[in-house]
């Protein structure tokens, strides 16, 4: 029977090592299956431009000012509070008159909206972009 050397030794223990580390980052640094599904609801975390519908539902409000938050006017710029997270999104929907097919839901009404969305911040109001409502559901 043939001995193994140290050196035989060492030069396995390395390559197994080195392909445990391989392996490793390999497996830490690769997005999970959830994390590369596309179309998953309330995707807000792109920068690209999206053209895929999400689906949101939340509560329709009057969007925030940013900064002080008990600052209120005179209009009002329709938007979603997200139900689960508490983000607000502004909503972009206009037939040929420039009335929102929302406009005749009160504020304050549960709405599921369908849209593409678009990542983005206003100088005015508190949000985290806007949806292009292609449908409502009250």
């Amino acid at each position: 029977m043939k001995r193994v050397g140290s050196r035989n030794i060492i030069l396995i223990v390395g390559v197994v090592l080195g392909l445990a580390i391989i392996g490793y980052a390999v497996a830490a640094y690769a997005p999970a299956a959830d994390e590369r599904s596309e179309g998953s609801k309330n995707d807000t975390t792109s920068d690209e431009p999206s053209t895929q519908k999400t689906t949101f539902t939340g509560e329709l409000v009057c969007l925030p000012h940013k900064g002080d938050p008990e600052v209120t006017t005179m209009e009002c710029a329709f938007g979603l509070k997200d139900s689960d997270t508490d983000v607000y999104y502004a909503l972009r929907d206009e037939d040929a008159q420039g009335i929102p097919s929302f406009g005749t839901i009160p504020t304050g009404e549960t709405i599921t909206v369908e849209g593409v969305f678009q990542k983005g911040e206003s100088d005015v109001y508190d949000i985290a972009g806007t949806i292009a409502v292609t449908s409502v559901k009250q």
